[in-house]
């Protein structure tokens, strides 16, 4: 093949100096572009709706603009707007992301994402009317990266999202007042955590430690994770513990005596920042029970790992936030079984 010649997979294009050169950073750009994070939607509202005739889901473009632009980046922020879809336009009949009709009219926000994060988006003060939320990456209804019915968690790379709040149905749809807030987290484990001061430290050596904790006031810096099957909206207390090598604990987690309602939520994560590796998460028990958690190190150098003591409700009252920590360390080096005449021979 000619020099200024380049081979695909099937065919030779011409290519003269400098060519190869321009094709091989245009082929790296798409492989990163096709490597960039997606949108991954973490929680939805479990709430269903009634069946429907005719529902309508087909693809509808609209105009990109919005009623309002939200910026939002990685950090805890809560914006709340509030407005009544009464009398608004009636342009988007249904999305493609889920079955229900959406004939009532609707109030689209245009959301200018600056870095990765996380994005909670709730709607509350609807009275009996049902609007709906819904998260779009584009400027038309097959675009449509979730809906719910009154919530939803997303985790959002960098980039322009849409957000309409709809009325649900095909007769009477609904249409009225509503508050839409956004609650804005960093897009893995927040970095604070992992930082000097940031947690508890707990050096974890062949003893069981008590540690006493309370989470009324608690920051609420993590609610949802791939490991977690719903929200967790308490506020988290934050341990690092330390284990030797060839040690493994047990972490029990026990309500107050004036924390009977208290349900506790136990994390547990290998680090901090968006590639943060969840290695357990417990929910097992009701409220005012005990939850446990073991994590084994079976390497031959030390590890940390970060603990979050959590409750899926967030305490109110002096004392309901309450809790007592058993770390039971213990090394997890296997006894080595002998016979005894295996051990006699090593006396003679």
């Amino acid at each position: 093949m000619p020099a200024n010649m380049i081979r695909l997979p099937n065919f030779a294009v011409p290519c003269g100096a400098g060519c190869a050169l321009a094709l091989m950073l245009n082929l790296a750009a798409v492989a990163a572009v096709s490597a960039a994070p997606a949108p991954r939607l973490l929680y939805t509202d479990p709430t269903t709706k009634p069946a429907q005739t005719g529902a309508v889901n087909a693809l509808t473009p609209f105009d990109c603009a919005g009623v309002d632009t939200l910026t939002l980046t990685a950090a805890l922020s809560t914006t709340v707007r509030n407005g009544d879809t009464t009398g608004g336009p009636t342009l988007l009949p249904g999305y493609g992301c889920l079955s229900w009709s959406e004939l009532g009219p609707e109030h689209i926000y245009r959301l200018e994402v600056t870095e990765s994060l996380q994005l909670w988006a709730g709607l509350s003060g609807l009275g009996a009317n049902d609007l709906d939320i819904f998260l779009l990456d584009g400027c038309d209804t097959d675009q449509c990266l979730a809906g719910a019915n009154t919530e939803l968690q997303m985790l959002l790379p960098a980039g322009t999202y849409w957000l309409v709040v709809d009325g649900f149905g095909t007769t009477s749809p609904a249409a009225g007042p509503y508050t839409l807030t956004l609650e804005t987290r960093w897009p893995g484990v927040p970095p604070v955590v992992c930082e000097p001061g940031g947690a508890i430290a707990v050096t974890c050596a062949g003893s069981a430690i008590p540690i006493d904790g309370d989470l009324l006031g608690a920051g609420n810096l993590l609610q949802a994770y791939d490991c977690s099957p719903s929200l967790v909206t308490g506020g988290e207390q934050w341990y690092a513990i330390t284990l030797p090598e060839l040690h493994e604990v047990a972490i029990r987690a026990v309500p107050g005596t004036d924390a009977a309602t208290l349900d506790l939520v136990l994390w547990l994560f290998d680090g901090c920042g968006a590639s943060a590796v969840c290695l357990g998460y417990v929910d097992q028990k009701a409220g005012g029970q005990v939850e446990t958690l073991a994590f084994d190190n079976p390497t031959e150098t030390p590890v940390t790992v970060w603990l979050a003591v959590d409750a899926r409700r967030a305490p109110t009252l002096p004392g309901s936030g309450e809790y007592g920590l058993d770390f039971n360390c213990q090394s997890n080096v296997a006894e080595e079984l002998k016979s005894s005449g295996s051990v006699k021979s090593m006396f003679r």
